[in-house]
């Protein structure tokens, strides 16, 4: 097969959106169609080598590439790998190895390589790996799963037990190991470099692109599409390279992702109009709605806050997600109503629908429905079960909540007791309810014609202790097992919470209910405290 060059033009903007292009040379494509099939094994089983090979052992993690075509899925990454044999130093039997789905992208003379083994995923079908430019003649498939190769050999590329792992297969052991690390540009077979000192491979680093596409400030989306470049340049400088399904050699579907993958998808989708920032009032009005089953009488200005948000998109038309939108890469997008759903796999990015303030998946919705639900979750003939105090009609109910005092702010004081002044100074009789997540020293004071008459203390890591109060006082001392292991008729440690409002205040408020039979009367919390007052 003729050789080629490639030319790299990065990150130019979306139309062809910050892809790495790549040119072949005339004809091959239509090469690669009318070549034969590449073997596929189901076995691990090895062609042998010829007596003259230079066998090679290869292997890579993700890559600081991506392909522009889809190894048998859309919602997954496939990464390229890019090696270059040196005219002339063949031939080379590489075998060449990946957990993840890769492209390895060869540049290679005729004659130079004699065959490349490549094992690859294929649990769930065929293998998910693939080869551009050699004759699918010189290819064959392995399934990963099939040679069961040990953590020693695929992540580490140990010596020894790749060694033993080639001569089991080969009878021979590896002229030379190299490993595609996450900084390498490319693996190069061949001794032309006097530095490799008889090495038969070699890496190449990588060397981080500068963008030379410019986006014109002042279009709608300029801001967003410029951070999301930066985020590609950072993590994958490599881009996203550009192939043509028909050039890969694989034996999984080989298609174009659409849109195209990661933040390079999202850009695309933004330059489309299929995405747009979202505004302030937007994410608001989501807000206010998914709210609205969370307020009650103690917290009717609670606003509910899912594990991600704000969201960062609006969707305009149906989309599917670009793949891996995943742990630090991942997004969040608010749906419209009569905008359908997205396709694909969200991942860790959230999505959030106008229509029933519903929050997919999972993942996203924080802790809300469910302290709400654990709340609620009592039969009312069980509720005299749970009494600890019998109150008098003339009694009031105050609740106070923290996480800690000020004094435990750091976690080296987090076993220390920061002390927290409460006045009461509403009058009459009061039971007063305090809830810490630290230990707290409560310094409770009670104002001319008001009355503490009753305490109960609600605890987490250790016991809440009390002063300043007269021995006549009962208090009630419910532990860590109370209110965690359904003691007592405790929906959870969602009560601990109540300072945040919501259905975590209205845990308490029903916990409170279950013990003392009353609902609280007045409520106040912040996460950290020196003092409070009970007007």
């Amino acid at each position: 097969m003729p050789g080629y060059r490639r030319t790299f033009r990065p990150f130019v903007p979306l139309g062809v959106a910050i892809v790495a292009l790549l040119t072949a040379s005339p004809g091959m494509e239509a090469a690669a169609q009318a070549t034969p099939s590449a073997a596929v094994a189901e076995t691990c089983s090895f062609p042998k080598p010829s007596a003259k090979a230079t066998i090679v052992f290869g292997r890579t993690a993700p890559t600081r590439a991506l392909s522009s075509v889809a190894l048998g899925s859309q919602d997954d990454l496939t990464y390229v790998a890019d090696v270059r044999v040196d005219r002339g130093t063949g031939p080379f039997y590489a075998v060449l190895v990946a957990s993840v789905p890769v492209i390895w992208d060869v540049e290679v003379e005729e004659g130079d390589i004699e065959r490349l083994v490549v094992i690859g995923p294929g649990k769930r079908g065929p293998v998910r790996a693939g080869v551009r430019g050699v004759s699918p003649k010189m290819v064959s498939f392995v399934p990963l799963e099939a040679c069961q190769i040990s953590d020693a050999v695929l992540y580490r590329s140990e010596r020894d037990h790749v060694h033993r792992f080639l001569e089991s297969h080969l009878g021979k052991p590896p002229d030379d190991i190299v490993s595609f690390g996450r900084d390498t540009k490319v693996i190069v077979l061949g001794r032309a470099d006097s530095s490799t000192a008889g090495r038969a491979a070699r890496i190449e680093a990588f060397d981080p692109q500068k963008e030379t596409g410019q986006r014109e400030a002042g279009k709608p989306g300029h801001d967003i599409v410029e951070q999301l470049k930066a985020e590609i340049r950072r993590y994958y400088p490599g881009g996203i390279r550009e192939f043509s399904p028909e050039v890969v050699i694989a034996p999984a579907e080989v298609e174009r992702y659409r849109p195209l993958p990661h933040l390079a998808g999202l850009i695309q989708l933004v330059e489309d109009g299929a995405i747009r920032a979202i505004s302030p009032a937007e994410a608001q009005a989501w807000q206010d709605g998914a709210s609205r089953p969370y307020r009650f009488r103690l917290s009717p200005g609670f606003r509910y806050r899912p594990r991600v948000w704000p969201p960062r998109f609006v969707v305009t038309r149906q989309i599917h997600l670009p793949a891996y939108l995943a742990g630090p890469f991942s997004s969040s997008f608010l749906i419209p109503e009569g905008v359908p759903a997205p396709s694909g796999n969200p991942r860790h990015s959230c999505l959030f629908f106008m229509e029933g303030y519903r929050v997919l998946p999972m993942y996203c919705v924080g802790e809300e429905p469910s302290a709400r639900s654990a709340a609620l979750d009592l039969k009312p003939d069980e509720a005299k079960a749970c009494r600890v105090f019998e109150l008098d009609d003339d009694e009031e109910v105050a609740a106070l909540s923290i996480y800690g005092g000020k004094d435990s702010a750091s976690f080296s004081k987090r076993n220390k007791k920061a002390g927290v002044d409460v006045l009461v100074k509403r009058p009459g009789r009061t039971v007063l309810v305090v809830s810490g997540r630290l230990p707290v020293v409560w310094n409770i004071r009670s104002a001319e014609g008001a009355e503490v008459s009753g305490v109960l203390a609600i605890g987490y890591e250790g016991k809440q202790e009390l002063i300043g109060l007269p021995k006549s006082v009962p208090v009630r001392h419910l532990s860590k097992k109370d209110v965690i292991d359904g003691r007592l008729c405790s929906p959870g440690e969602w009560l601990l919470n109540a300072y945040v409002g919501g259905p975590f205040a209205l845990a308490l408020d029903v916990y409170v209910q279950r013990l003392t039979g009353r609902r609280i009367d007045w409520l106040d919390g912040t996460e950290r405290a020196e003092a409070f007052v009970v007007p």
